[in-house]
């Protein structure tokens, strides 16, 4: 994939033929070019199509199930990375601005239980970190390159062999981290001559050891994420909600689909509840919990529920953020593009966000 730098140039004939000039000029002689970079640095390409996140990969190891896979919010939908005994491809992503990162990973084919037995899936990898500029113009029409130096430290993870989400705090030293990062843009500034349009830290993900499944040797991971979002993917093969409601004692959470109704998601003899907040698509509601008899001052608990799975998503949400203490404050807001997020009061008291998929 070629990229090239775009200008602007009035005419179609001297467009065409000025650029065929830049572009040939560009890839001999230009730092960002064709030419080899100085030692250290390497090119990584992102593809930038998919709403959730900037990826890429080493290559396409069967196109049938590609790496967008990972990021469409359903585990029924997989990446094959690989075979066993085979080379697997390793995962670029973009990381999302924010602190104290969690990467969420379905690791196997999560279509059901059975095929995860009989798929194989990682049994560790490694995760690295690279500060890495997109010098201006370097973008094609799917997707931008980025000049990367990667961080000294990495970390190999052990993954459990449950059916499931596992949660892995992104643990690096901020502070080195950021130091490392401004270090690479200042050795950019020195070493290029094109200037940045972007900049960003981006994950390289690396199957190292490998389970094998009970009958195939495709490699399967069906789905990652950040701590920027609550997933709840068995939900997906629910009928939808029709209505939300609290039975007559409010003590009691129900909803109704289109094959019965008074389905129970939740219930609390002890306490009265209240319904503050659904989601546009009846996915999502929180639900205020006070004590039914109060003797004093009454203590309010935030519930987060997930309509279509009957659960109830508060230690889900303090695993997956990493900063979430089960009961606190939540509101949910919906984008004019329908997506909805959840405002949560966090361990230090502040308000942060995810984006409920």
């Amino acid at each position: 994939m070629k990229y090239i730098r775009k200008i602007r140039i009035n005419g179609f004939k001297a467009c065409c033929n000025i650029l065929c000039s830049l572009c040939v000029c560009l890839f001999i002689s230009s730092p960002c070019g064709a030419q080899s970079p100085p030692p250290g640095w390497v090119e990584i390409s992102l593809v930038d199509t998919i709403p959730y996140v900037q990826f890429g990969t080493d290559h396409i190891a069967d196109k049938r199930y590609p790496p967008s896979a990972c990021f469409d919010a359903d585990i029924a939908t997989c990446w094959v990375c690989g075979t066993t005994g085979t080379d697997t491809s390793s995962l670029y992503l973009r990381l999302p601005e924010r602190d104290n990162l969690v990467v969420n990973l379905f690791a196997g084919y999560g279509k059901n239980k059975k095929l995860y037995e009989m798929n194989a899936r990682p049994k560790s990898i490694r995760l690295s970190v690279f500060a890495a500029v997109n010098p201006e113009g370097f973008v094609s029409e799917n997707a931008v390159l980025y000049k990367a130096m990667r961080f000294s430290e990495t970390r190999t993870v052990h993954i459990s062999g449950g059916f499931g989400v596992q949660s892995m705090p992104l643990d690096f030293a901020p502070q080195d981290v950021a130091e490392f990062k401004n270090r690479v843009f200042r050795q950019y500034d020195k070493n290029f001559k094109i200037p940045r349009a972007d900049s960003c830290l981006i994950l390289k993900i690396e199957m190292m050891d490998i389970r094998p499944g009970s009958r195939y040797k495709d490699i399967c991971i069906s789905e990652i994420y950040f701590n920027d979002c609550l997933l709840s993917p068995e939900a997906k093969r629910r009928s939808p909600v029709k209505s939300v409601y609290l039975n007559r004692a409010e003590n009691e959470l129900l909803v109704d689909d289109a094959d019965d109704r008074g389905i129970s998601v939740y219930r609390d003899m002890a306490s009265v509840l209240q319904i503050v907040d659904i989601s546009p698509d009846n996915r999502w509601a929180v639900v205020i919990s006070m004590p039914a008899e109060i003797e004093g001052r009454a203590e309010t608990t935030y519930l987060l529920f997930n309509l279509l799975s009957r659960k109830q998503m508060g230690s889900l949400l303090e695993k997956q953020t990493g900063n979430y203490l089960s009961g606190n404050e939540m509101y949910m807001k919906t984008t004019e593009q329908g997506r909805v997020y959840l405002h949560y009061s966090g361990t230090d008291f502040e308000f942060h966000n995810v984006e409920l998929r």
